[in-house]
């Protein structure tokens, strides 16, 4: 007997519950109430159903797009002499990769390929809602990532959360929740300083830099906040930011107990001014309560649907192709091709007739490039990698800006997210699953109440001291 169709949603909605691990045993004592199902299905189908007309222009088998190779050897065209050559190859969909993409493509001349391990972040539920990022952290669309022993952490190895989604950590970096900020512009001008007088130092300046910031950016002047000179923010850019998502009360007393002590309010952290003062914090949401990411910004339906664009998900670099051509008296190498694997861990070939772009992140594009002989000649050797090219600073020097969390007793006794909870040592209570189902309802109708914003209060203060 077929599956009745109502049967097949109640299945994909339960589904999706899971993923609210916290909720999952008082969601089932919900479920057997036909009034809490269609509660429940009109809060939910937006994040079962909302994916169509974006899916079918990403390719989530990559063996379509390539050559396969088997022994060694590379399969023909099967008559297409295009398949698998592009012009230009980007390797990782993360925060540049997306941009790179949909830049380069704007013309109709080039075809682009763009490779990403892990999938469509709008495949993920509950992707582009604010106060669920934590989602991510240690599941299948992150590397879960570890540092080896920190001496100065007491030999402790440190959780690295590295996104595995179109976006790349773009999708599930908290801060791109809770704070939209250029930094100092001094800071850039520093930059600029210790060039030295090279060609093209001026460009890092922030003089230089701004009119970039200005381009991509998208800003929404609020009500709320009218100081903000809006002349000196972008309007027409891909990526829309303002003071969008919850305001937490304690927020409003954190810039309260600023002014009592003497910090100046800063209307924006964003402009030449500089960044000293107290703030509301801008961020990457849209006006409709949805985290903002590269790939929403800048993998549009409409770039996708470019004829010279295609996005490959799924799709595991594992090495860079390189031929040697003849320049003047030497022999040198020059990229032409990428190797990747699919899930199923089938090879196969992409050739690049311009380019190969590595866009994989601080961590796996130093990991791509030694895979394919370009780093410091003995650590290839330790793994008998034949060296393209001798370059010692592959690998090395990463440095990163950790963050580290202080705790302070607050005398109003305001939670800082205010979502439900429970003690994770009992059953969850129904009250609070209701109260959960509740603010996916104010969510889904409005974009906003508390799901419309992380955990933290939003808000930043910056002084000498």
């Amino acid at each position: 007997m077929a599956e009745p169709a109502g049967s097949k949603a109640v299945a994909r909605l339960l589904a999706v519950l899971r993923t609210l691990s916290a909720y999952t045993r008082g969601v089932k004592a919900l479920v057997g109430s036909s009034a809490a199902l269609g509660a429940l299905f009109l809060v939910l189908r937006y994040y079962v159903f909302s994916k169509r007309g974006v899916v079918p222009y990403i390719i989530n088998e990559p063996g379509r797009i390539g050559r396969r190779v088997t022994g060694g050897k590379v399969a023909e065209g099967g008559g297409d002499k295009e398949r698998g050559v592009y012009d230009v190859v980007i390797v990782g969909g993360g925060t540049a990769g997306c941009v790179l993409a949909s830049r380069l493509s704007e013309d109709p001349n080039v075809r682009v390929l763009l490779l990403e391990a892990g999938k469509s972040s709008r495949l993920t539920r509950f992707s582009q809602v604010p106060s669920l990022y934590h989602q991510f952290f240690h599941s299948r669309h992150d590397y879960n990532l570890y540092t080896v022993p920190q001496k100065h952490a007491v030999s402790k190895k440190k959780y690295w959360p590295r996104g595995k989604v179109l976006g790349g950590c773009d999708a599930l970096c908290i801060s791109m929740l809770c704070s939209f900020h250029h930094g100092a512009p001094s800071d850039y001008d520093e930059w600029a300083r210790l060039q030295g007088g090279q060609e093209d130092a001026e460009g890092w300046s922030y003089e230089q830099f701004n009119r970039y910031f200005l381009k991509f950016e998208r800003f929404h002047p609020s009500r709320e906040y009218p100081h903000v000179d809006v002349s000196l923010r972008g309007s027409a850019g891909p990526v829309q930011v303002g003071y969008f998502g919850n305001t937490s009360p304690l927020t409003r007393k954190f810039l309260d107990a600023c002014d009592n002590a003497g910090v100046t309010r800063n209307p924006d952290f964003n402009t030449p001014k500089g960044t000293l003062g107290s703030s509301k914090s801008v961020t990457f949401i849209d006006s409709r309560g949805r985290r903002v990411t590269t790939e929403s910004s800048y993998l549009t339906p409409e770039v996708l649907a470019r004829a010279n664009l295609t996005v490959a998900t799924r799709a595991t670099v594992t090495r860079i192709l390189f031929e040697y051509v003849q320049k003047g008296e030497e022999k040198l190498p020059k990229a032409v091709g990428v190797r990747y694997m699919n899930l199923q861990g089938e090879v196969f070939e992409v050739a690049a007739r311009k380019e190969v772009i590595v866009s994989a992140g601080a961590i796996h594009t130093p990991q791509i490039l030694m895979l394919s002989g370009v780093g410091p000649v003995e650590h290839l050797a330790e793994h008998n990698i034949p060296v393209v090219a001798d370059l010692p600073g592959v690998g090395s020097h990463l440095m990163d800006h950790p963050v580290i969390d202080y705790h302070f007793m607050d005398k109003s006794r305001i939670r800082q997210s205010r979502l439900p909870s429970d003690n994770p040592h009992h059953h969850p209570s129904v009250r609070n699953v209701l109260r959960m189902v509740a603010l996916l309802l104010q969510y889904q109708l409005t974009g906003k109440g508390i799901l419309s914003s992380n955990v933290s209060t939003r808000a930043q203060c910056m002084a000498k001291v």
